[in-house]
């Protein structure tokens, strides 16, 4: 209910940025495929209204929950071949194409998501990634920049889980990314499922899990907290979604489409990061209001997932992604810590 009266008014003031369409035949139709967590569904709504309001019409967006095309890895193919236009995909998708992607759900990697905000507009950094997937995807893919998906926490059904070890058996769906799953077995999980969004609900009901880690929003959201009644704020990792194109679909505009979709994916991307702290912390208060057990960590508790987490992530990062990509990442995160600093 909260959800939907946000998306309306959300929805309403992106019209303000530009002029809707009335009555005019659309000449370029734009597939965009995203997840269903609200945010994504937030900043989607915003983008097809300002694209299609921005462009008098030139411009049609059909939106699609990716979950009905496929796995993540399922759309990234589709992208590359020109069946959908845009894709707004968990970094951890592109981990097949382009695995350096990676890096960015690293546990503990960002102390706090304005690091993050601030990296994705530096334009510099923002080309090199660009060029990075437009060479790791044989020029398919275009990177356009990122949002955040979610602060990632733990939902169980058993609890509280204070410690890894706390988890014990329990059969933990993660998301695919070989980071992730590696991340979870190295932490001594019972059992680690990599499932994508879309088939958590099946595996809930059907006993392969009992757990998940992810956004609280959408976990609210698609009913998981209906089953797994504890919620522990891990805050393990920030989870951010890339903004990709279908690069031959973006390269055949006009320089004025070009524009429109550009801006419209930077306002989109401002109006998921807000909608994804905003619905965040409304599931939380609706969650303890309906019984939920809300587990904050301890400062020590907290430090005992870092001290053991955050090396595995290094551990992996090192050994498996493209260690010019990672040092052109944390150098540009590191300049992002300095200007904060000063």
């Amino acid at each position: 209910m909260i959800y939907t009266k946000f998306s309306r008014q959300v929805v309403a003031s992106a019209a303000l940025f530009g002029v809707i369409a009335g009555g005019a035949t659309a000449q370029t139709e734009v597939t965009y495929a995203h997840s269903e967590n609200p945010s994504s569904v937030v900043a989607a709504e915003a983008f097809k209204t300002m694209a299609e309001g921005r462009s008098g019409g030139e411009l049609e967006v059909n939106l699609v929950i990716h979950g009905a095309l496929g796995s993540d890895r399922d759309v990234v193919d589709q992208l590359m071949l020109g069946e959908i236009d845009m894709y707004v995909v968990g970094v951890h998708g592109l981990s097949a194409v382009a695995p350096n992607f990676q890096l960015f759900d690293a546990p503990y990697l960002f102390t706090d998501r304005r690091e993050f905000y601030q990296l994705m507009e530096d334009t510099e950094f923002v080309s090199y990634v660009r060029d990075h997937l437009l060479e790791k995807s044989n020029e398919a893919i275009r990177f356009m920049g990122a949002a955040e998906n979610s602060v990632r926490n733990l939902y169980t059904a058993d609890g509280p889980m204070r410690l890894p070890s706390d988890l014990g058996n329990t059969k933990l769906r993660v998301s695919p990314g070989p980071l992730n799953i590696a991340l979870w077995e190295g932490l001594g999980i019972g059992s680690v499922v990599g499932l994508s969004g879309s088939e958590r609900n099946q595996a809930l009901q059907t006993g392969i899990i009992d757990g998940v880690e992810g956004s609280l929003s959408g976990a609210a959201g698609n009913g998981h907290l209906d089953i797994l009644n504890n919620i522990s704020m891990t805050g393990h990792s920030y989870s951010y979604m890339a903004y990709l194109l279908n690069n031959e679909f973006y390269d055949d505009l006009s320089p004025d489409l070009q524009s429109v979709l550009n801006e419209a994916i930077d306002l989109s991307i401002m109006i998921q990061n807000g909608a994804a702290i905003t619905l965040e912390q409304t599931a939380l208060e609706e969650a303890r209001s309906n019984g939920n057990v809300v587990t904050v960590l301890t400062a020590e508790e907290l430090a005992t997932w870092q001290d053991l987490a955050f090396p595995i992530g290094q551990k992996f990062i090192a050994e498996e992604l493209d260690q010019d990509f990672v040092e052109t990442a944390l150098t540009a995160l590191k300049n992002v810590r300095e200007d904060f600093a000063n």
